[in-house]
């Protein structure tokens, strides 16, 4: 027997996406001394992989944005509302260098890689909760236990 119900979950809701935006300044966020955002040509093989170096130095290789959104985020989000189907596509790659003396923790550089997202790719986004159908998983019989899960 199936039942459905409803479940409130956390997403992230994407307000706007615009390549080719103006930059513009912003002062108050924590910001890479220097970034390098490249697109990863069609057909390019490699390791996915996100690694902060010693010095502060952050690479991200054959990332999407879809990626690099939830790796940014201090929460485990089941879903991005609003993202296109080229954010889930395109691979880039991203070099960039937190400045000498600062944070160089992984809340501060999960700050520093949103405050990219927000000046290169002109992103906006908040965090809110929806109600979403779910489906809830019951014995036909109750009492009977159901088959053991193994590794």
């Amino acid at each position: 027997m199936r039942h459905s119900s409803r479940l409130r979950v956390t997403c992230i809701v994407l307000l706007a996406a615009g390549l080719g935006a103006p930059i513009v300044a912003q002062d108050a966020k924590p910001q890479f001394e220097v970034a390098s955002i490249k697109i990863v040509p069609d057909g390019a093989t490699g390791l996915v992989r996100f690694t902060v170096l010693p010095g502060g130095r952050v690479v991200l290789r054959l990332q999407t944005l879809n990626n690099i959104i939830r790796q940014s985020l201090t929460r485990d989000v089941p879903d991005i509302v609003g993202i296109l189907e080229w954010a889930r596509m395109v691979r880039y790659d991203i070099d960039a260098t937190i400045p000498a003396g600062e944070d160089t923790s992984t809340r501060g550089m999960f700050a520093r890689l949103r405050t990219l997202l927000e000046s290169r790719f002109n992103l906006r986004w908040h965090v809110e909760q929806r109600e979403m159908p779910v489906f809830n998983m019951v014995l036909d019989k109750p009492g009977q236990t159901g088959a053991r899960l193994t590794r």
